[in-house]
């Protein structure tokens, strides 16, 4: 992916996206404070509980999941 593509896909998203990376990175590594109350919000918007999908540098489609999730 090109710079002005990544630029561009930055811009189209609500949330920058290395901050969705970082969002995302820390409701998977912290189940005792951040990942239950990540539940609690789901449950408040009447979402079903789930994950987040990460951004794995080794997978291709993971960050079109996460960008997925987030819009």
């Amino acid at each position: 992916m090109s710079e002005e593509e990544l630029a561009s896909l930055e811009k189209s998203v609500k949330l920058p996206f290395k901050q969705l990376q970082n969002i995302s990175l820390a409701i998977k590594n912290s189940s005792t404070i951040i990942l239950p109350r990540w539940y609690k919000v789901l449950e408040s918007l009447l979402l079903a509980p789930c994950m987040m999908p990460c951004d794995v540098a080794t997978r291709w489609n993971s960050t079109y999941n996460m960008l997925e999730f987030s819009d």
